[in-house]
């Protein structure tokens, strides 16, 4: 992550601190830049925006349906989405060391679409 190791060098004594909210955030745009570039080529990813987005808890039977049915294609939307659902899941149970460890490099593909901005 550029701006982590442009912070060391500017400020040595600095802590370099991952909030939840920010990385959240990261984790949904990534996603929606997945869907966006992936919808393209693939028809079916059309007008699934919110879909994707939505909090899982709070989809209507109808949206568990058709995310079900999108979940049987072999999309890199779906592997993104699981893989912000991972991080959302997991992210309050991990100690600061896994977290970073898991930005550095845990999250596959996602990592390099979250952080090439």
């Amino acid at each position: 992550m550029a701006s982590c190791s442009g912070v060391s060098g500017a400020f040595p004594e600095a802590e370099i601190t991952f909030d939840r909210f920010h990385i959240m955030k990261l984790l949904q745009e990534a996603l929606d830049r997945v869907r966006r570039q992936e919808a393209k080529t693939t028809e079916v990813l059309k007008k699934t925006r919110y879909l994707w987005l939505k909090n899982p808890r709070k989809l209507t039977p109808h949206q568990q349906a058709k995310l079900a049915h999108l979940s049987q294609h072999k999309l890199k939307t779906g592997r993104a989405y699981r893989t912000s659902l991972a991080c959302k899941s997991s992210s309050t149970t991990r100690t600061d060391k896994q977290e970073k460890r898991f930005l550095s490099g845990g999250t596959s593909g996602l990592h390099a679409v979250v952080f090439s901005r």
